[in-house]
């Protein structure tokens, strides 16, 4: 596992970090550590096939939630999120294709994974270029 996350549990401390994880389309995983308060119960699940929970799926107090990232064999990325005690931790996979998502975002910019987070989610079609992996 090369990535680790710390997060809190906010309905025992108040305090939560919710980072967009990014793997490229070959895989990979992440240790999430979870902070709460001893008697604080939280459950942790993963809302897209390819992204599997590992470990514990629940715990009281501090504990960890390991999840990996199967292999994307689609060009297009996929995102998903790990949900542990209704706290979203966005999760975005690059895809196979080695063209930019967008006609007006390369593939090097620091907001790609952003942009293709929002596409994904129904939010915006890329910075008003049509994508031109889908068209």
């Amino acid at each position: 596992m090369s990535k680790v996350s710390n997060f809190r549990i906010p309905s025992c401390n108040g305090q939560v970090s919710t980072p967009l994880q990014s793997f490229p389309s070959f895989g990979g995983g992440n240790v999430v550590s979870v902070v709460a308060d001893p008697n604080c119960n939280w459950y942790a699940t993963s809302s897209t096939g390819g992204f599997t929970l590992t470990s514990a799926t629940a715990g009281t107090g501090n504990g960890s939630v390991t999840y990996s990232v199967g292999q994307n064999n689609n060009p297009l990325p996929r995102t998903g999120a790990i949900n542990i005690a209704g706290n979203l931790i966005q999760v975005i996979q690059k895809g196979t294709s080695t063209a930019p998502p967008y006609g007006d975002v390369p593939l090097s910019n620091a907001f790609v994974d952003h942009i293709t987070l929002l596409q994904n989610r129904a939010i915006t079609s890329g910075c008003g270029a049509e994508s031109v992996l889908s068209g």
